[in-house]
């Protein structure tokens, strides 16, 4: 779900800063802008839906200091990322400005190979009773009673 969504946002961005650059109408530029703001990924949201996932069975007891460890550095990059793309855009441009955020977006949210392939092998074995199906181009598990 995340890396559509963050191709979705890359792709909103880029169509609000082609008309930038070109002088297009103010009205596309609107347009442009509340596709911006309705596509970027909840990134706090989905990497505290995360955590449970990926600290599991022994690795559970982890979970208050993963947790504790992360609202701390949400808060930080919601503080220092917007200034930091403010002074770049100041400095260097605001398509510049606008590329680095999108950049620090998309870096933030692509899942990273490791997790991926940790995630495949946490996946539960079939039990006694069930049979694999495919829904919507992925397995699912149903029982077969």
């Amino acid at each position: 779900m995340l890396p559509p969504a963050l191709l979705a946002h890359t792709a909103a961005v880029l169509s609000q800063l082609a008309p930038t650059k070109t002088g297009g109408p103010h009205g596309l530029l609107r347009a442009a802008g509340a596709l911006v703001g309705a596509t970027i990924p909840q990134l706090g949201a989905l990497s505290a839906a995360r955590r449970p996932a990926l600290l599991r069975g022994p690795r559970a007891e982890a979970l208050p200091t993963a947790f504790a460890l992360e609202s701390p550095a949400n808060g930080l990059c919601c503080m220092a990322g917007p200034a930091l793309v403010t002074g770049a855009g100041a400095a260097l441009g605001p398509a510049f400005g606008m590329a680095l955020a999108t950049a620090l977006v998309g870096a933030a949210g692509w899942p990273s190979p490791p997790s991926a392939v940790q995630h495949a092998r946490r996946q539960p074995k079939p039990s006694a009773g069930t049979r694999a199906v495919r829904c919507c181009g992925r397995p699912s598990r149903h029982s077969s009673g």
